[in-house]
C-alpha cells in the first residue's frame, strides 16, 4: 500500500463518523494523500465532499464551497469519466445553486455508474439525485424515483432513503405516507425528528409532535449540539426562504409564525394565496378615513348643492342620520356583514329597509368617489 492510499483510507475512516471534529481530521488526511500524489482523483473528490459538509454544517468557518468545487473540478479533470467524480461535482453544483449543471452532472454520473458501480451504490446515487429533484421543485418525479429504488428487492435500502421518501411524501401533502416512511428509522437523529414533528403537526397529532420535540430538547440538553446544525435540505430551504423574504424586510421566524397562524385560521379550506387574493379584490378601493357622521354631513350638503328634491334631501337626512347614530366610527371600518346586520335588525317593512339600503349605497358611492 502506497502512502497516498494509506492517508486516503484513514481520511475515509474519519469521515464516516460524520462529526465536525472527525471531519476536520478527514480533510487533513485527504490533503496529505493529495500532497503524496497530486493526481489521486478520488482523494480530490472526497476532500471536496468533506469540505462541502464542513461548510454545510458550520463545522469549519474557513471551509467554502469555492474550495469544494476546486477539488471536485480537479477530480473531474484527472478522471472525467469516473461516475463518483461526476457525482461529487453534481453535489457541489447543487449547493452553489447551479441547478442546470447539477442536473447534467447527476445524469452523467448515473449513466457512468451503470457500468462502473455496484448495485447498492447506484441506488444511493439515485436517491441522492432524488434529493436534487426535491430541491428543484420536481416532487412527483423525485417520489417516483425513490419508490422505484425501494421496490428493488435485490439489495437492502439504507435508512436515510426513508428520510428522503418521507420528505417527498410530505412535499406532496401525503402526510400519513410521510409518517409511515419515518417509521422505518428506529432511532432518528434530531435532523430527522424535525421532519417527524412537522408531519405529526400536519396530521393534527399535536401531542405526538410535542413528545418528539421534547426528546429532541433532551438530546440537545445532554450536549448533542450537532442537532442544532443545518442539514443538507434545511440549509438550502433556509437560504431560499431568506431570499424570498429579502424584499419584504420581514425576519424569517416572524414570517414562519404568520404562515403557521394563517394556516390554522384557514383550516385547510383554502390556500393562503387564495385568501389574500380574495381580500385584495374586495378591498381594491380604499375608503377615506372619515367618521360616518362627517361623511353623512358631507353627503347631505352635496344633496343641497346639487339641488336634489326636498323629498330626497329629507330622506337622506332621516335615513343617514339614523345610520350615523348607530355607527359612531370611521367609515372604512364598516364591513358588509355589519351593514347586513344593521338592516336585518331594523323593525321596519321590507320596503322601508330597501329605502335605508338605498341611502347607504348612496353614502358608499360618495365614499368611493372621494377615496
Amino acid at each position: 500500500m502506497n502512502k497516498a492510499f494509506a492517508y486516503y483510507l484513514r481520511g475515509w475512516t474519519f469521515y464516516l463518523y460524520f462529526r465536525g471534529d472527525y471531519n476536520g481530521e478527514a480533510r487533513r488526511m485527504y490533503r496529505e494523500a493529495i500532497k503524496a500524489d497530486p493526481k489521486f482523483a478520488r482523494a480530490h473528490a472526497d476532500l471536496a465532499y468533506s469540505v462541502l459538509h464542513a461548510w454545510l454544517f458550520n463545522w469549519d468557518s474557513t471551509s467554502t464551497m469555492e474550495e469544494a468545487q476546486k477539488h471536485a473540478e480537479a477530480a473531474l479533470k484527472l478522471e472525467p469519466d469516473d461516475y463518483y467524480n461526476n457525482w461529487i461535482a453534481a453535489a457541489c453544483h447543487l449547493y452553489l445553486r447551479q441547478f442546470d449543471k447539477a442536473t447534467a452532472a447527476y445524469d452523467r454520473a448515473l449513466e457512468l455508474a451503470k457500468s462502473q458501480a455496484i448495485p447498492d451504490e447506484i441506488s444511493a446515487l439515485r436517491i441522492d439525485r432524488a434529493e436534487m429533484l426535491l430541491l428543484t421543485d420536481r416532487g412527483p418525479e423525485a417520489l417516483k424515483e425513490i419508490q422505484s429504488v425501494l421496490a428493488d428487492k435485490s439489495h437492502t435500502p439504507e435508512k436515510w432513503y426513508y428520510w428522503v421518501l418521507s420528505w417527498a411524501h410530505y412535499g406532496e401533502g401525503q402526510y400519513k405516507e410521510s409518517l409511515a416512511a419515518l417509521s422505518h428509522i428506529g432511532r432518528p437523529r434530531n435532523a430527522i425528528r424535525k421532519n417527524l414533528i412537522a408531519t405529526q403537526v400536519a396530521l393534527g397529532n399535536l401531542a405526538e409532535a410535542k413528545a418528539v420535540a421534547s426528546e429532541a430538547c433532551i438530546k440537545i440538553a445532554n450536549g448533542d449540539q450537532a442537532s442544532l446544525e443545518f442539514k443538507d435540505t434545511d440549509r438550502l430551504a433556509f437560504t431560499r426562504g431568506a431570499e424570498f423574504l429579502a424584499p419584504t424586510g420581514i425576519p424569517i421566524d416572524i414570517a414562519c409564525r404568520d404562515v403557521a397562524d394563517s394556516l390554522a385560521i384557514l383550516g385547510g379550506r383554502v390556500l393562503i394565496i387564495e385568501a389574500c387574493r380574495d381580500w385584495a379584490k374586495r378591498n381594491e378601493v380604499v375608503l377615506p378615513k372619515i367618521s360616518v357622521a362627517d361623511a353623512v354631513t358631507k353627503v347631505q350638503q352635496r344633496a343641497v348643492s346639487d339641488r336634489k328634491s326636498k323629498a330626497r334631501q329629507h330622506e337622506l337626512d332621516v335615513l343617514l342620520n339614523k345610520f350615523a347614530d348607530n355607527f359612531r366610527c370611521e367609515a372604512h371600518t364598516i364591513t358588509p356583514s355589519l351593514i347586513s346586520g344593521y338592516l336585518t335588525c331594523l323593525a321596519l317593512s321590507e320596503r322601508s329597509k330597501r329605502n335605508h339600503q338605498d341611502a347607504i349605497k348612496h353614502l358608499n358611492r360618495w365614499l368611493v368617489l372621494h377615496g
